[in-house]
C-alpha cells in the first residue's frame, strides 16, 4: 500500500472532513502525496497545524503559511515540553509518516485536505 494510500485509509476510517467536505475526494485526486496539505487541530491546546509531505523523507513536515502558522511555530520554542509529548512527537516539525498516522488515531484532529 503506497504512503497517500495509508494517509486515505486512516482518514476515511474517521469520517474525515470537519472544515472542508471536499477534502477526501482532493487526496483521492492527487497524483502524490505531497500535492496536498494536510490541515490538523492538536486537541492537547487547539493548535491548528499544516503539514506536507515529503517522500524522498517519507515524512510530514509543519508547512507555515501565514504570519499566524509563523507566530505559532517561534512561541512553540518557549513551551515547556511535557515528557508524554516528547513521546507522542506532536510538538515535532517533521513527522515521520508512521507517527503521523499514530497522532491521526489520537492527538491530531483532521480538519481539511487541501491542494497545493
Amino acid at each position: 500500500m503506497s504512503d497517500k494510500e495509508r494517509i486515505y485509509e486512516t482518514l476515511k476510517d474517521k469520517n474525515f472532513g470537519y472544515e472542508k467536505k471536499d477534502s477526501l475526494e482532493v487526496l483521492e485526486k492527487a497524483s502524490n502525496l505531497e500535492d496536498v496539505i494536510i490541515k490538523v487541530e492538536r486537541n492537547c491546546n487547539v493548535d491548528q497545524l499544516l503539514f506536507r509531505y515529503d517522500s524522498s523523507k517519507h515524512c510530514f513536515y509543519r508547512v507555515t503559511l501565514t504570519q499566524q502558522d509563523e507566530d505559532l511555530l517561534s512561541k512553540e520554542r518557549f513551551y515547556s515540553v511535557h515528557p508524554e509529548c516528547n513521546k507522542r512527537k506532536c510538538l515535532s516539525r517533521e513527522i515521520m509518516l508512521d507517527d503521523f498516522i499514530n497522532l491521526l488515531d489520537f492527538v491530531f484532529g483532521p480538519l481539511a485536505i487541501y491542494e497545493v
